[in-house]
């Protein structure tokens, strides 16, 4: 029989006739690896990874599905087995490569281990960072914590349980490989601190010691360490951050940061210029300085005598521990950090691309080269692997002479995302424009929202909207504009303008037929696939938010006075069949069935319909707050919804939109759009570029 191996001499052990080949494929693509053998049937396979059985891999072909980074230079070995013996193949060695087709830029922030959930495409990078060694680290994101494993290619949402709402996590250091420390303040301005004992993967939250908002952490050992934060708050620990009290500070002054030359030997620094240092573990602290006027930003040792701190001035240093201070001559500029990964190599960065790396412990300094802006956190997990926050997050691997990624980095504005939307399994087109002024674009993905690439960037009004009928055509309105598609978003041409109009939503029911919505009840119906349009007759003169479409006949629109009209003639005329409530705008619909319709809106109403839109229902969508406002509702398969909006708003339903839950914590992103490409692939879009991509439904 073609395709199977040729028998082996009766009774005889298995001999591999093939051995499984090494791969190298890019993150978020599979590996596969094969193995052929001959021998006395029946042949029993076992694949193994580091020398360990891999469950379930009892095949002749082992598939890696959505590889990471974490599977770079994994050993892959099969042993196969008969009656008569048994025989171990040669090792195979997968290669996962950063990037490419098939997987996102890196480095990259996920809300689950292994790309589970949602992945930001372009990152806003994070606040504040920390590593333990080269390979583990921890990133602070508003209220949200990372934590990498493979030295910052790619970050997780960590689990934080915590007693207080909202606010910022300022800092975070490790103590030791496996307890961390971040500190911060709540909504309501108190002081935030959280603690993990499993290297970052899961938080609780732990009273401070103090009153005041906190701004900085520091350890000197596994046990010895203090936050400081607003008014003079200084508080310490000995025992590894568990408790915590209030500590001696005679100095009232903003403190922003704290370090450790050694178990009993910190400093302090912050507004003013202060400076404050102990020697006793942080129970009391006197003034050093000030030095200068400048407020000072960060400080941190790169040995037990020589330290550094800088401000809006510069550098300063110190070769005794922190006893005294003096300004390096060498190193001009403004700075919000400074990190060291040994003795020797460190790094200071500021804004305007002068951020500065020194190899000599300091003595001398130079200017960062590659695509480096406006960076204000930095962290090094050894002497070779450095992670810089800016603008984007930039990522180098041997001491800061070179980093990627080596985009430039832009110092505008970047536009909000207002309606994303496949094409097809692998195309999709982002459209939208800037808050508040001219300009709109079009960004365009041929790879399933890994990378993207602007195809329209004009001074009009922004877009509202954009869908297509086929792959290959579509329509984009905003403005009084539509443009329109014949090749998947590569290229657009104009098809109308009226700067009377005002377009807010465009979705098709067919390959022909479609709707174009806006202001004061605009609605225009195309039967030619946008080439033309007509006008509908729409009574209301509210402002039509959502459209969607359960069949090439059935549709659904809701306006901004909260009602909701259906059509059954795909569009030529509709019927009011349900209000939200006076003064409750619905601004996103969805059908997860032709039976199944779900429509959202502002004070955290939702409702829904299993009978095609002709009636519907309020359910409860486990929202908080009365302010928060839906902007998007899509569905992945009948059963599995998402639904997006502001404040960070991000609900998911698993029973077809009867009840929906928060998966994680608010991502604290202004979110605006969302689409799936089918029950696995979806990308969710927001204001400042906001991307996020899924690859596993979400």
């Amino acid at each position: 029989m073609a395709g199977c191996p040729p028998p082996g001499p009766a009774g005889s052990a298995p001999v591999i006739t093939k051995q499984p080949a090494s791969l190298s494929v890019a993150v978020g693509a599979s590996a596969t690896f094969d193995v052929t053998a001959a021998g006395a049937g029946p042949l029993s396979y076992q694949w193994v990874r580091g020398g360990a059985p891999l469950a379930g891999a009892t095949s002749s072909t082992l598939v890696l599905p959505a590889v990471t980074r974490a599977d770079d230079a994994a050993q892959l070995a099969v042993q196969v087995s008969n009656a008569a013996g048994s025989v171990t193949s040669a090792t195979a060695t997968l290669t996962v490569s950063p990037s490419g087709a098939g997987g996102p830029p890196w480095p990259e922030q996920c809300t689950g281990m292994d790309e589970t959930g949602w992945c930001w495409v372009s990152t806003a990078s994070g606040d504040a960072i920390a590593f333990a060694d080269a390979l583990h680290g921890l990133l602070l994101r508003g209220a949200l914590i990372f934590r990498t494993t493979d030295g910052g290619s790619r970050w997780f949402l960590a689990t934080v349980k915590r007693t207080s709402t909202g606010g910022v996590l300022k800092r975070v250091r490790y103590a030791s490989p496996t307890i961390a420390v971040a500190v911060g303040e709540s909504a309501a301005g108190q002081p935030v601190t959280v603690r993990s004992v499993d290297a970052g993967a899961t938080w609780s939250e732990i009273a401070s010691g103090v009153t005041q908002a906190l701004q900085g952490v520091g350890f000197g050992s596994a046990s010895v360490g203090a936050a400081v934060g607003a008014a003079g708050a200084i508080a310490y620990t000995a025992d590894g951050g568990a408790t915590w009290k209030a500590a001696t500070n005679p100095v009232m002054a903003l403190f922003s940061s704290v370090a450790f030359a050694s178990a009993s030997v910190g400093v302090a620094v912050g507004s003013g210029g202060t400076i404050v240092r102990t020697t006793d573990g942080g129970a009391t602290w006197s003034a050093v300085g000030p030095v200068s006027g400048e407020n000072h930003e960060a400080v941190t040792f790169a040995s037990a005598a020589r330290g550094f701190v800088v401000s809006g001035g510069g550098v300063l240093t110190t070769a005794d521990g922190g006893l005294t201070w003096s300004k390096v001559a060498g190193a001009p500029g403004q700075f919000h950090d400074v990190a060291f990964g040994d003795a020797t190599h460190g790094v200071a960065v500021g804004p305007d691309a002068g951020s500065l790396r020194t190899t000599d412990g300091g003595a001398t300094w130079s200017r960062l080269s590659g695509a480096l802006s406006e960076l204000h956190a930095v962290a090094f997990g050894g002497p070779s692997t450095v992670v810089a926050l800016g603008q984007v997050m930039q990522r180098s691997e041997d001491g800061g002479a070179s980093w990627g990624p080596t985009q430039a980095v832009l110092l505008v504005l970047p536009p909000d995302i207002r309606q994303v939307r496949y094409a097809d399994a692998t195309t999709a087109v982002a459209v939208g424009g800037y808050s508040g002024a001219p300009g709109a674009y079009i960004s365009r993905t041929t790879d399933g929202g890994a990378t993207w690439t602007d195809v329209v960037a004009t001074a009009d009004p922004g877009f509202a909207g954009v869908d297509f009928a086929t792959p290959l055509v579509g329509v984009a309105v905003g403005g009084g504009r539509i443009v329109r598609t014949t090749d998947g978003g590569a290229t657009w041409a104009e098809v109308s303008s009226d700067g009377t109009r005002q377009f807010t939503a465009i979705r098709f029911a067919s390959a022909t037929v479609g709707l174009a919505a806006g202001f004061r009840g605009l609605m225009l119906r195309t039967a030619d696939g946008g080439l033309t349009y007509a006008a509908v007759a729409w009574s209301p003169m509210s402002t039509i938010a959502a459209l969607d479409f359960g069949s090439p006949t059935t549709g659904v629109a809701a306006d901004a006075s909260g009602d909701i009209f259906r059509t059954t003639d795909a569009g030529l005329t509709w019927t009011k069949v349900a209000s939200a409530g006076p003064f409750v705008p619905v601004t996103a619909v969805a059908f997860a069935d032709p039976s199944t319709v779900v429509a959202a809106g502002s004070q955290g109403v939702v409702l829904r319909s299993s009978d095609g839109g002709a009636t519907f229902a309020t359910v409860s969508p486990a929202m908080v707050g009365s302010g928060v406002e839906a902007r998007a509702v899509r569905f992945a398969s009948p059963r599995v919804g998402v639904l997006v909006g502001g404040s960070g708003l991000l609900r998911r339903t698993d029973d077809g939109g009867q009840s929906w839950t928060a998966p994680f914590p608010s991502l604290q992103a202004e979110f605006t759009s969302l689409d799936f490409a089918g029950p696995r692939d979806g990308l969710i879009g927001g204001v400042f570029w906001t991307l996020l991509r899924t690859r596993t439904g979400g």
